[in-house]
């Protein structure tokens, strides 16, 4: 539920300077008066504001119910506007007197940000500067906040000077309510969206706050239209609120938010014939003692994005990443850096489908005030490009997070209370960017056919670019059925390599040209259909060890004129080395030399292969006589044309 952690998208400033801890004069200090205090404490502004707007007919001259009035107003989304006039009423009422405490600092405090909110960031400005020359020598905090403030109020001048061509459509009232709607998440295929709610449910009651608690919704669209939204599931107990994170790239996987003992933590649930599972809490160092309030994974599902306010971070909320090993389990945490994350919070990180960008909501970098949308890309060396903001009207000056991007980039799903047409609390909105931008993922189904070697977890689809040998995916299939999603950059050759611990690995080549690109009439691609065989390039014999490889590769002209002549000839892989084989020719003694081949693959490894033989069975014959050497127990039989195709290419060359 990330608006019970961020407040939905209000101003929780309360305060400044002080926790409103002033009291009213005794001639105002009545039951009502304490009613009200007791409902905006609980965030219950609704009911705040009918108790304060009592209090003050009956006594106008109560400053402090003008302020609580005020931010009500302001908590309360929509009503912006009331809020300026009644804070400007409270103002016109305080005294000289009054210019001494803590009253009048927060009064012009709460002023200046509703200006900012109205977009009126130049008078907010005036506020604050006047704010800073009434009180130069007070305390350090105070003066810090004022001139953050003035940056922000700098940098919401420039984006709202530069604003972002787009396009902006209320989902319509199948989707939202006159309740609060958030966290938009869309399939890949745009037919199927998940979203939290906090609307009416027949088995459900409303809480302190006045609102319903949060429950995941969901929809689907026909003919291009949005079928009636209808809740999921309630997964948890009927008055807890759950809220949905995040959905894996192929759709398969959702990330829930879940209160346990004031403890935010991260479960996670799976689709299985169609239908969610009961969600599994996720382990450490996933979820800690601290608040972990948000989590993405990403679409090879090997590295999760996942924010905590845990120690050793920068300042709040810290945006962490974590990967699985060779076994399937999560390895340790580590924090992105202050280059991503501030001594503000940082929140709801989602990395997009091409597994490089990755959107998040920040507090600090060059924001419009509270949390703004921002985007990085990773580098090669992993570290992050510096982030640039949304911009305006995407950023604004109060809350905003709850941001999808599509497949394409040009087209996003968003949560928002400051678009036209909106129906109550925060909205779901499609956003269409006015700038086109060239497609540049495909996206591929492939299967696992050994469903066995799915059961312990292990088995990684490793793909990796031919072009500079760069490993770009680490896809895990699903334990279930084997499936698994490639989302590939078009105009480039990968790799694709089946693996897992302790058993053969089936390599595979593609080639994705910019016909395969992922749009509305090209969907989805299945593997099978644009699976090539995998070019293999010979090794260049290093000097270390060119003295005990030159008779090994003496035989491979004959070897490859075999392979032309009748494509059913097999060899034994009887070794693969990550790392320089300078050892290789120990393990490979005693084998004629005349048969062996040495092949470096685009991968990284090099493989050692033995004999060119006619026929599967007899070529299992050869085998069993080395694994009876009592050497050779992890050798496996390949097909020669796998090693091939790269060698005919070199001689032509």
């Amino acid at each position: 539920m990330i608006n019970t952690n961020l407040k939905t998208l209000s101003f929780l400033f309360i305060l400044f300077t002080t926790s409103l801890a002033i009291k009213a004069q005794d001639e105002y200090l009545d039951i009502f008066y304490y009613d009200a205090i007791d409902e905006f404490e609980a965030e219950n502004y609704q009911k705040a504001i009918e108790l304060f707007e009592e209090e003050i007919e009956i006594y106008p001259a109560c400053k402090e119910c003008y302020l609580y009035l005020g931010l009500a107003y302001m908590n309360s989304n929509t009503k912006t506007e009331q809020a300026k006039t009644v804070l400007e009423k409270g103002i016109s009422l305080l005294s000289k007197d009054d210019e001494q405490n803590d009253l009048y600092k927060d009064m012009y405090m709460a002023y200046a940000k509703t200006l900012q909110v109205l977009l009126q960031t130049d008078k907010a400005k005036e506020v604050y500067q006047l704010l800073k020359q009434k009180f130069p020598n007070d305390r350090f905090t105070f003066i810090e906040e004022i001139e953050e403030e003035i940056r922000v109020c700098d940098n919401s001048s420039i984006f709202l000077e530069n604003p972002i061509k787009l396009s902006i459509t209320n989902l319509g009232e199948k989707i939202n309510s006159s309740c609060d709607d958030h966290n938009p998440l869309i399939n890949i295929v745009d037919d199927k969206l998940y979203f939290t709610s906090r609307r009416p449910n027949k088995k459900t009651t409303k809480l302190k706050d006045g609102q319903n608690p949060e429950k995941i919704y969901t929809a689907s669209k026909e003919d291009g239209k949005w079928k009636q939204s209808h809740a999921l599931n309630i997964f948890f107990k009927v008055q807890d609120h759950e809220s949905i994170l995040s959905l894996s790239a192929d759709g398969k996987e959702l990330f829930i938010l879940h209160n346990d003992e004031d403890i935010k933590n991260i479960y996670h649930s799976v689709l299985v014939n169609n239908v969610w599972q009961k969600p599994v809490k996720l382990p450490k160092p996933i979820n800690s003692q601290a608040n972990e309030t948000h989590a993405s994974l990403s679409p090879d599902k090997s590295t999760l994005f996942f924010t905590s306010d845990r120690e050793g971070g920068y300042g709040g909320k810290d945006i962490y990443m974590i990967k699985k090993d060779e076994h399937g389990n999560w390895g340790e945490a580590r924090n992105l850096g202050p280059q991503v994350n501030t001594p503000f919070d940082e929140e709801t990180a989602m990395l997009h489908p091409d597994g490089n960008t990755l959107y998040f909501a920040s507090e600090g970098h060059n924001g419009m005030g509270q949390l703004d949308v921002f985007y990085t890309q990773m580098n090669p060396d992993s570290t992050w490009t510096s982030p640039s903001n949304m911009g305006y009207p995407i950023n604004t000056p109060e809350d905003d997070f709850f941001f999808l991007p599509t497949i394409d980039k040009n087209k996003a799903y968003y949560a928002s209370t400051h678009f036209s047409g909106n129906m109550g609390g925060s909205d779901l909105y499609k956003i269409e960017f006015d700038k086109t931008l060239e497609r540049e993922l495909a996206v591929i189904e492939g299967v696992v056919e050994d469903k066995q070697s799915l059961t312990n977890g292990s088995v990684r689809i490793m793909v990796t670019r031919k072009k500079d040998n760069v490993l770009v995916g680490d896809y895990r299939p699903d334990q279930k059925d084997g499936k698994y999603t490639l989302f590939l950059k078009t105009g480039e050759q990968y790799y694709i390599t089946e693996t897992s611990v302790n058993k053969d690995e089936k390599r595979s080549y593609l080639d994705i040209n910019k016909d395969l690109a992922f749009n509305n009439n090209k969907k989805i691609v299945p593997f099978g259909k644009i699976r090539l065989e995998p070019p293999m390039i010979p090794l260049t014999v290093k000097d270390e060890i060119k003295n005990h490889t030159d008779n090994i590769i003496k035989g491979l002209n004959d070897m490859t004129q075999k392979a032309r002549v009748d494509s059913a000839y097999y060899t034994i892989q009887v070794l693969a080395l990550k790392r320089k084989p300078t050892w290789a020719y120990l393990y490979l003694k005693g084998l004629n030399q005349k048969e062996l081949q040495i092949f470096k693959g685009a991968d990284g490894f090099t493989r050692y292969v033995y004999g060119a033989f006619k026929g599967k069975e007899f070529t299992a014959k050869k085998r069993n006589e080395l694994v009876e050497t009592g050497k050779y127990k992890d050798s496996f039989i390949r097909p020669l044309k796998d090693f091939t195709e790269d060698i005919f290419n070199h001689s032509k060359q």
